[in-house]
């Protein structure tokens, strides 16, 4: 194909360009790591991999090829989503659950659930109303989530309270006589606990909140971890990422496809390519920076930190200050991308040339496209 700007290629196989004018012909594959359908590859910050094998998430150590099951089952039909947590954790969903794996490669839930049972309460003869609820916390302080708020009337209170599970410890929130706000009082690892007029802390951080939605992407930014789901983007507490509260979701029109977290802000493409302007979602512009539907799964990050994705406009990169611009749609017109369309798309330099390879499939239908960038 020869236009105003130069040549071409409209269609190759097997091949890669090299310098201009030339075609070195494509290497071929071996299998390095044995496994029964792997999918959901992906590798962190700081070069952990995990992948999914036979219905269980892996690690994958690169030197040795070996694959470690983790205790996270993926059901049939899930495909991960992934995201590096600010402690050195990784976030990790199946669009049903929701865990964080350890650098141990231990699996937690993303967050400590209420305590169940429950400490009991019992009060002596009086006339002072209580107002008490309680949480797990671990044991870097990360606070779990919170049960209702219980009343009870006497004079002073304690508390049985059932051990905790491994790592955690019960704190115990309860107000003044007659108060409506409840405070810490204590944390115990089991036992009895008799309540004073003392009180070590604040209210519960997760009072009123629930589980951070699971979802079919994840990304981390100003402080709070994002879910998509849907037509959703559901997003955390600030650093309390597997909370939220009730309200803390942005809907669009259509499902959204793909969300690339930027430093100024984040992309998020549903109907409309919009561009999500700030660090408090719940403040935030948003933009429409281009017309254009993206296609699920595609998201890639460029070494400078630029997004790249595959969209009805063909390949297209984002940058930090929400700027959307097509590679590919002056020299390929992009198909158009039909619901349930799901792709992948990596950046690599061979040849001397740095390459953005994109792949778009719907199920009976499959398509590639690709464009070169000469260093």
């Amino acid at each position: 194909m020869q236009i105003k700007e130069g040549l071409y290629v409209a269609d190759a196989k097997n091949v890669d360009i090299a310098l201009p004018g030339r075609f070195i012909g494509r290497r071929g594959y071996a299998k390095v790591v044995p496994g029964t359908n792997m999918h959901s590859l992906w590798v962190s910050g700081t070069g952990r991999a995990l992948v999914v094998s036979a219905g269980q998430l892996c690690a994958l150590d690169v030197r040795s090829k070996q694959l470690q099951p983790l205790d996270f089952a993926v059901p049939h039909s899930a495909t991960l989503a992934y995201a590096d947590m600010p402690d050195g954790d990784i976030a990790v969903t199946d669009g049903r659950t929701m865990a964080r794996i350890k650098p141990d490669n231990s699996v937690a839930a993303m967050i400590a659930p209420a305590p169940s049972p429950a400490p009991v309460a019992t009060a002596d003869a009086g006339n002072f109303s209580y107002l008490y609820c309680f949480a797990y916390v671990d044991a870097l302080g990360v606070v779990g989530l919170c049960t209702q708020p219980q009343s009870l009337v006497g004079g002073t209170v304690q508390f049985d309270v059932p051990v905790p599970p491994a790592g955690l410890r019960t704190q115990i929130y309860v107000s003044h006589p007659n108060g409506e706000v409840m405070y810490l009082d204590a944390q115990s690892s089991g036992g009895v606990h008799h309540v004073d007029e003392s009180r070590l802390g604040g209210e519960c951080l997760s009072l009123h909140k629930q589980a951070l939605m699971p979802g079919n992407a994840l990304g981390l930014h100003g402080g709070r971890l994002y879910a998509v789901r849907g037509h959703a983007i559901y997003y955390s507490q600030p650093y309390h990422f597997g909370v939220m509260a009730p309200s803390n979701f942005i809907a669009f029109a259509s499902p959204v496809t793909v969300f690339a977290p930027m430093p100024g802000g984040c992309f998020v493409v549903a109907d409309k390519t919009y561009w999500l302007q700030g660090a408090d979602p719940a403040t935030a512009d948003l933009l429409v920076v281009n017309e254009h539907v993206g296609i699920a799964r595609s998201l890639a990050r460029l070494p400078d930190g630029r997004a790249v994705w595959g969209s009805s406009q063909g390949i297209v990169v984002g940058n930090g200050a929400g700027e959307v611009a097509s590679l590919t749609d002056a020299v390929v017109p992009a198909q158009r991308v039909l619901p349930g369309t799901t792709g992948a798309t990596l950046r690599v330099e061979r040849n001397g040339v740095d390459q953005i390879i994109s792949k778009r499939q719907h199920p009976g239908y499959g398509r590639a496209g690709v464009t070169m960038e000469a260093e």
